[in-house]
């Protein structure tokens, strides 16, 4: 399986489970970069294959596959 580390940046490809059920709030396009973070309370990235971003301007965009993103 793909891990991805924390307050890392990866281009987001999204792969398909990411196309046909995305998270209400993910608001990233294909090849936008984004981060890696980790939530307060929440659980840690890679947990079960997911993982929380955000955009450049530190806006959270949502959970999504690891399997969606590129190493830049």
């Amino acid at each position: 399986m793909e891990r991805v580390k924390a307050n890392t940046k990866y281009k987001f490809n999204p792969c398909v489970l990411d196309i046909l059920q995305p998270t209400s709030t993910l608001t990233a396009n294909a090849g936008d970069v984004v981060k890696v973070i980790n939530l307060p309370m929440a659980p840690k990235a890679n947990t079960m294959g997911q993982c929380y971003i955000e955009d450049m301007q530190g806006n959270f965009v949502g959970m999504v596959s690891v399997h969606s993103l590129d190493k830049l």
